[in-house]
Formats: structure tokens, C-alpha cells, sequence
């Protein structure tokens, strides 16, 4: 399966500001990434062969005749086998758009990046959008985290699978230790003095 390829790294690395310091990257988990698609794939089962009966039992047969209804099941089947496929092959494009995913902090910003062909998508998610967020941790340090303020976003990163999370990556402690630092320098002067005034 395709995985980030040496242009995209290079595109991703002349997206970063002048003297802009990766802190922390990581790529999701592309099984458990791809795991909740299994659901459409076993729905697609049924309906694809559904289908392919439906079609079988309407008239279709090989070689096509030249009458109106030897070819009218084609009409009807052909776009239902087509959702049928979409929905069986669901598990390995979010496989493969996990492959070629991306997640960043640096000393100023996260970074969401996923590569669609030989384009690199790139969604930069400033500080002030980290104070709204979750984090999801398991037993072995791996984990999610979803930034709430970008629930509502839409742009071209929903063309390339960049969702609003950084979603099943390794050491998310970490990323959430930064992340809540640069949050805490966005905040105003006087509001980070305020903080600290009610943690004494």
C-alpha cells in the first residue's frame, strides 16, 4: 500500500514557515484507521450480490441482444453495482488514506496533511483553535485527539480525508503536552496571569 513518498515529505517540509522547528509527527494507525469501514463492507456484501441476482433476474444475460429488454436491467444495476463496489472497497481506501497521512506540531502550530495522487492537502490549525479539545487515550500511549473548533470546517481538506483529529497515533501524550503549551501562550497577557493566579 502507498505510503507518503519522498515528494510529498518535500512538499510538506516547504509548507513550514521560515525557522518554523517540528516538534512532534506522527501518521494514524491505518488499521484501526480503516477498522470502522468493515461496517460498509458488510453491508456492500449483501447488496452487491442482491444486485447481481436482481440484474440476473430481470433479463440480463451474455452476450447482450439488441432489444430494449435485454439491456434495460443494465440501466438500473449498473449504478446499484457501482455502490455496491464503492461499499465493499470502503476498508481500503481509509486504509490507503491513512497510509498517506500526516499529523504535526511545531514550535507555532499543528499541522493536518494528507496526499490525494501527486497533491499534498495541507489544513495548518492555529493555537487559538486548541483550547476546545479531546483527548482519547489507550493502554499502550496511543490515542486521539479531536480539536472541537474545526467540527464545523469545510474546505478542500475533506477532498483529500484530512478529518479534524488527529486520529490513532502513537505517543498522544505528548502531542497533547505541546499542543496545550502553544494553547497557553495564545492566551492573552492578562488572562495567562489570571490562570496562574487561580492554580496558586
Amino acid at each position: 500500500m502507498p505510503a507518503l513518498t519522498d515528494a510529498d515529505l518535500r512538499l510538506l517540509r516547504a509548507a513550514l514557515e521560515p525557522g518554523e522547528t517540528v516538534e512532534w509527527a506522527a501518521q494514524p494507525d491505518a488499521v484501526r484507521t480503516a477498522f470502522p469501514a468493515l461496517w460498509a463492507w458488510v453491508f456492500g456484501l449483501p447488496w452487491t450480490a442482491f444486485t447481481v441476482g436482481l440484474m440476473h433476474g430481470t433479463g440480463l444475460r451474455f452476450p447482450l441482444g439488441t432489444g430494449v429488454e435485454s439491456v434495460a436491467p443494465l440501466f438500473f444495476g449498473v449504478p446499484l453495482l457501482l455502490v455496491g463496489f464503492g461499499l465493499l472497497s470502503a476498508p481500503v481506501w481509509a486504509y490507503v488514506g491513512a497510509r498517506r497521512s500526516a499529523y504535526l506540531v511545531t514550535d507555532r502550530r499543528a499541522l493536518l496533511a494528507g496526499a490525494l495522487g501527486r497533491s499534498l492537502t495541507i489544513r495548518p490549525i492555529p493555537p487559538e483553535a486548541f483550547a476546545a479539545r479531546t483527548l482519547t487515550l489507550r493502554p499502550d500511549g496511543s490515542g486521539t485527539i479531536h480539536f472541537h473548533a474545526l467540527a464545523d470546517a469545510a474546505g478542500p481538506g475533506a477532498a483529500a480525508g484530512l478529518g479534524k483529529s488527529f486520529q490513532h497515533v502513537p505517543d498522544v501524550l505528548r502531542a497533547e503536552r505541546l499542543l496545550a503549551d502553544l494553547a497557553a501562550r495564545a492566551l492573552p497577557a492578562s488572562e495567562r496571569a489570571g490562570r496562574r493566579g487561580s492554580e496558586v
